[in-house]
């Protein structure tokens, strides 16, 4: 006998013990938890591809990491990248996720000091990727010396330059 995994409801999981949720694999997380991993590992991809382009392109980076809890000041941007004397923050984000107020915070304190901060948003697969390059080649200026791809159909999905959005 048994219990048909297909036979338990949305609201039958969230008021399962996650340790027995757990148990079942894949078929046993709430919709929040499916979301929750396909955020982190689709953010931790873009992370992975963005810091192979910084490194391949010389820049300086200071990079946070998307699933570890940090130890620095909360609301700072995912990459600060140097080059030339000159920095910029990238932010990711995979939706449903949007800016924290600690984020939105930062954002407009770079803003204020005259720094720049750009926010890509994963819409569609890779959007959030090029869009960051072509912030980057933008604000560096450098469209020679950066090895940059671009693929057809994938759109810049602009940039918050130094204001938190919602401000004018």
């Amino acid at each position: 006998m048994g219990i048909d995994l297909a036979d338990i409801t949305e609201a039958m999981r969230a008021r399962m013990c996650p340790t027995d949720r757990k148990a079942l694999g894949k078929r046993g997380m709430t919709n929040a938890e499916a979301r929750d991993k396909y955020c982190i590992r689709t953010e931790r991809g873009i992370h992975g591809q963005f810091s192979g382009f910084c490194k391949r392109n010389g820049f300086i980076v200071w990079h946070s990491n998307p699933v570890k809890k940090s130890s620095i000041r909360s609301g700072l941007p995912d990459f600060l990248l140097w080059k030339n004397g000159r920095a910029l923050g990238v932010e990711f984000k995979v939706p449903p996720n949007d800016l924290s107020e600690a984020q939105k915070e930062v954002i407009a304190e770079c803003g204020q000091a005259g720094n720049t901060v750009v926010v890509c948003t994963e819409i569609t697969p890779g959007e959030a990727y090029a869009a960051a390059i072509k912030a980057v080649r933008e604000f560096f200026n450098s469209d020679r010396g950066i090895n940059c791809q671009f693929h057809s159909g994938q759109k810049y999905s602009g940039s918050n330059r130094g204001t938190a959005p919602g401000t004018p």
